[in-house]
């Protein structure tokens, strides 16, 4: 399974410094992407293959409120 480690940013938190409930999924975006570059298939060679890869599911799991500088492990698998 690959592990995708961030942080909270700004710009994934609202007014009150709090992870935006809709910012969980440019999240999970964000660590498909960088699982495509670690198995040598960037979004460059997937355009150039034009293959496509949807994503079918994403879920989390929230065990407290995120904010602003929390870390993240996002996992890919």
């Amino acid at each position: 399974m690959f592990e995708y480690r961030t942080q909270i940013r700004m710009r994934n938190t609202d007014a009150t410094g709090h992870l935006f409930f809709s910012e969980q999924f440019n999240l999970a975006l964000e660590a498909f992407e960088e699982f495509l570059v670690s198995i040598d298939m960037g979004m460059g060679k997937l355009a150039q293959e034009q293959m496509q890869m949807p994503i079918v599911r994403a879920e989390a799991d929230y065990k407290r409120p995120l904010k602003l500088a929390d870390p993240l492990k996002i996992q890919v698998g």
